[in-house]
């Protein structure tokens, strides 16, 4: 039979690649626990939404007229007599034209546009950040339903709760 002191403790858990550690506020020891626990990828989560708007609207109105005239009438007369003699002639013509035209035009619209998007990144992180070692262990008494939680860490093991190798253990004070 081994007898555990105070002494021995710390050597046996070492013996065994256990570490246990409870709630905390000494930001160095906080800081070594997530170092031992290591990183792991996290997912961190992003979202945006936009949405947007137009108008235009406008009219365009034209009106062309083009008119004119003209009269085309006309005939043509010539005479003459004998060799060597003087002639003549005479043309003289007319007419008329006429057109119209006209022209509207009226345009509008409008739109409107929204979007929502949802994504993540994923980044390195710790597996439990050194300030939730003060703020997520409990620390017994009725504030916490006289429950203790701490975090147990076994190199080379697998623990089946957490898929990995530190489990969040709670237990009754």
């Amino acid at each position: 039979m081994i007898a555990l002191t105070s002494s021995t403790t710390p050597y046996l858990l070492g013996n065994f690649a256990t570490k246990i550690w409870h709630s905390n506020a000494c930001a160095e020891t906080n800081r070594w626990a997530a170092d031992t626990l290591g990183q792991v990828v996290k997912q961190r989560a992003s979202y945006s939404e936009g949405e947007g708007s137009s108008q235009n609207w406008g009219m365009n109105m034209g009106e062309g007229r083009s008119s004119g005239s003209s009269t085309n009438y006309g005939g043509s007369q010539s005479y003459g007599r004998g060799i060597n003699s003087g002639g003549g002639s005479s043309t003289w013509g007319s007419g008329n034209s006429q057109n119209d035209s006209d022209n509207w035009g009226r345009n509008r619209g409008g739109s409107t546009s929204s979007n929502v998007s949802h994504g993540y990144s994923e980044q390195v992180g710790y597996l439990i950040e050194p300030g939730e070692f003060g703020r997520m262990l409990k620390t017994g008494g009725p504030a916490n339903g006289n429950r203790v939680s701490a975090i147990w860490y076994q190199a080379g093991r697998r623990f089946a709760a957490s898929s990995g190798n530190a489990l969040l253990a709670e237990f009754q004070q």
